[in-house]
């Protein structure tokens, strides 16, 4: 597990949302759908373990995280375009 990183079964942003769907290395799936305003509502399939979930409002930007398991997904919006990032956090 120390070389995975998770997938990505599904991403949709628009201006104002991220949802996505993650498929993290300890075989669970996490729901999250993080608001421009916010607010974050997520559900996690098969791991008692919380995953952290927010978001960042940078003038027109946003940036909203999920984090679980030493690993990051992070999706950064900018209102025309959306780019993911997913990464290991093994500090």
């Amino acid at each position: 597990m120390a070389d995975q990183v998770p997938s990505i079964s599904y991403f949709n942003w628009n201006p104002t949302l991220v949802h996505v769907v993650i498929h993290c290395v300890c075989n669970s799936e996490i729901t999250a759908t993080i608001l421009r305003s916010g607010q974050c509502y997520f559900h996690i399939q098969g791991s008692p373990v919380r995953p952290v979930v927010g978001s960042i409002l940078e003038g027109d930007s946003f940036q909203a995280y999920v984090t679980h398991c030493n690993c990051s997904v992070d999706m950064f919006c900018d209102g025309t375009s959306g780019v993911v990032y997913v990464d290991r956090d093994d500090d």
